[in-house]
């Protein structure tokens, strides 16, 4: 969509271009005859010549730039979008003001017999379609320009500041998903993540040993008095009676 954004550009401000040089041309003419008949010149004719000459001196600087070099001020999109609309408004209002003076110069249309009358006639109605051409294509840009431009930043991109070559104004920007990651990251987590390891359970308080596999640090003393091995019982404790029942 960047290459695509980027051929319109170069149409756009090369018709531009061309409908300038016609306008100066024409306005030029338009001037001449009527300083030379009649000592005066229309407002809308000195309107034209200097919207002409803003056009063809700003617009070659902005294409010959651009391909130049990258990353120049002229190349921007918010200058871009500045500049141009104020050239759309320019050639706007010499359409307008070229429509008005040839309504009330020529009401009845192009019918003099003098050549350069019936000349400078067909000349205010040209003026006026190739200053209405110019801001049509130059508002047409500028509109799609911006379009593209909001649909970038809504994805995260920074399209002010960069050229139109350079931008993809639809594609998302790097990191915008999966809190800042790349999309590949949650893939390349999942080919690295280890089984968990198994962590023995802790035991609280003291496990009791069976009386059998404690050992006594000296199995040759005797046992200490009061006290009787396991298998005689406690000291002092009643022995049961002898046997006295009779032998039979």
């Amino acid at each position: 969509m960047a290459n695509f954004l980027s051929i319109i550009r170069i149409i756009a401000l090369c018709l531009t271009l061309a409908f300038a040089v016609i306008v100066l041309g024409l306005a030029a003419h338009v001037t001449n005859v009527t300083e030379e008949f009649f000592g005066l010149y229309y407002q809308f004719a000195a309107l034209a010549i200097a919207t002409a000459v803003l056009t063809l001196v700003s617009l070659p600087v902005f294409l010959i730039v651009d391909a130049v070099r990258t990353g120049a001020i002229t190349s921007m999109v918010v200058v871009e979008l500045a500049w141009f609309s104020v050239l759309w408004v320019l050639w706007l209002s010499t359409g307008a003001d070229a429509a008005n003076a040839n309504s009330i110069a020529f009401p009845d249309g192009c019918i003099f017999v003098n050549p350069d009358f019936n000349a400078a006639c067909h000349e205010f109605a040209a003026i006026v379609a190739f200053g209405f051409l110019a801001w049509i294509v130059l508002f047409a840009y500028v509109i799609l320009l911006l379009v593209f431009a909001i649909i970038g930043q809504s994805k995260g991109q920074r399209v002010w500041t960069s050229s139109v070559k350079e931008s993809n104004f639809l594609a998302p920007a790097a990191g915008a998903q999966y809190g800042g990651y790349p999309q590949a990251a949650p893939q390349m987590a999942d080919q690295y993540q280890y089984p968990p390891t198994a962590t023995p359970p802790v035991q609280h308080g003291y496990q009791q040993s069976s009386v059998s596999n404690v050992q006594h640090p000296y199995p040759h003393s005797p046992a200490p008095s009061g006290y009787a091995s396991p298998q005689q019982g406690y000291a002092g404790a009643p022995q049961p009676p002898p046997n006295t029942y009779p032998q039979v």
